[in-house]
């Protein structure tokens, strides 16, 4: 390089610091302070030689860390091989593989076994903090969060609140981690909206029963909801808020059956969502795209007008929003797995 002016030397290591000479040239002055930091959290020492305008020599020395590492290593791939044959007894974990899971976890060790064991069975993503948590829950969409309670810039029990007052994300079960075993702080947690409370330290198998018993619980849901509509489904639903909005959703594109340009767009638009996080919240609940819930809407509609008998089925396909009576037949027998002749036809029999 050019060198370091001598009565600049003494400062290189300070963030933001830029020798006088640097100025003109691209930089921002932390690289010098990220690397004495990394060198030094590993027990290592970093020095230098310079003359301006002639260059600068900088010698880094580092333990040899190569034995710890490869007993740490070890010691980390066994546990987590016997971990994973113990747990390998849970029923169709297979099935939930594509399931997506937000870590959010302060603590660098507690958040690496999260992620090491876990990230065997799911899609696993992680975050540091709360605010980064909300942050990449608003990206990912994921099918449950598991967070710690107390973190730096935005505590656990805060981005649930937050998750909970969010229409996109509200939806999302969220497992809190805590050392406290305060009842009155529990109450607090359960009243922010989370599904379940685990108290550290944590018992892996434990956490993991209790993940796959959500999952499949939303998967029974996703079938009672597409197979068996007109049932009572009030029992499946974590939430009343989760009930709710599907309920409006649903009234939202009955009243406007008859209008042909009524989109997805249009029914995001009416709940103040974007049109991503109305298919993520939809399959997450349904299993449905937003597409395919209109659809079924429609066809619930029309299942209730078949019943009533007093119009035709063409009739009936024209007053559930379907322009093509035959297109409307197709949907019905896909989704009923009968034509709509078909049932009516059940119906005298019954």
């Amino acid at each position: 390089g050019i060198g370091i002016p001598k009565i600049d030397q003494k400062n290189i290591f300070n963030r933001y610091f830029r020798a006088e000479n640097a100025l003109l040239t691209e930089g921002t002055g932390i690289g010098l302070n990220i690397s004495k930091t990394h060198i030094e959290n590993l027990g290592g020492s970093i020095n230098f030689e310079s003359t301006e305008n002639k260059g600068t020599t900088f010698n880094i020395t580092i333990k040899n860390l190569k034995k710890e590492f490869e007993v740490n290593n070890v010691s980390k791939e066994q546990a987590l091989n016997e971990f994973t044959n113990d747990v390998d007894v849970i029923e169709n974990i297979d099935e939930f593989s594509d399931n997506q899971i937000l870590i959010v976890e302060d603590n660098d060790e507690l958040r690496e076994l999260l992620v090491n064991t876990l990230g065997v069975y799911f899609q696993i993503h992680e975050a540091t903090n709360g605010k980064e948590g909300l942050e990449k829950a608003s990206t990912v969409y994921p099918n449950l969060i598991l967070t710690d309670l107390i973190m730096p810039e935005m505590d656990g029990l805060e981005m649930s609140k937050k998750i909970k007052d969010d229409i996109n994300l509200n939806h999302i079960p969220v497992f809190m981690l805590s050392v406290l075993q305060n009842s009155v702080q529990k109450l607090e947690s359960i009243e922010s909206g989370i599904s379940e409370y685990i108290e550290k330290p944590v018992d892996i198998k434990l956490l993991l029963a209790k993940i796959i018993n959500t999952l499949k619980w939303q998967k029974n849901l996703q079938k009672k909801y597409i197979h068996d509509k007109e049932t009572d489904t009030a029992s499946l639903f974590r939430n009343q808020k989760d009930k709710d909005f599907l309920e409006k959703l649903e009234v939202t594109i009955i009243e406007n059956i008859q209008d042909k340009d009524f989109s997805v767009h249009n029914l995001s638009k009416s709940f103040g969502m974007s049109r991503t996080s109305l298919y993520m919240k939809l399959k997450n609940l349904v299993d449905l795209s937003p597409q395919d819930f209109m659809i079924h809407t429609k066809l619930s509609h029309a299942k209730t007008l078949l019943i009533q008998g007093d119009k035709s089925i063409k009739e009936v396909a024209y007053n559930s929003g379907f322009s093509n009576p035959k297109y409307f037949s197709t949907s019905f027998k896909k989704f009923y797995g009968m034509s709509p002749s078909n049932f009516l036809d059940s119906l005298q029999k019954e």
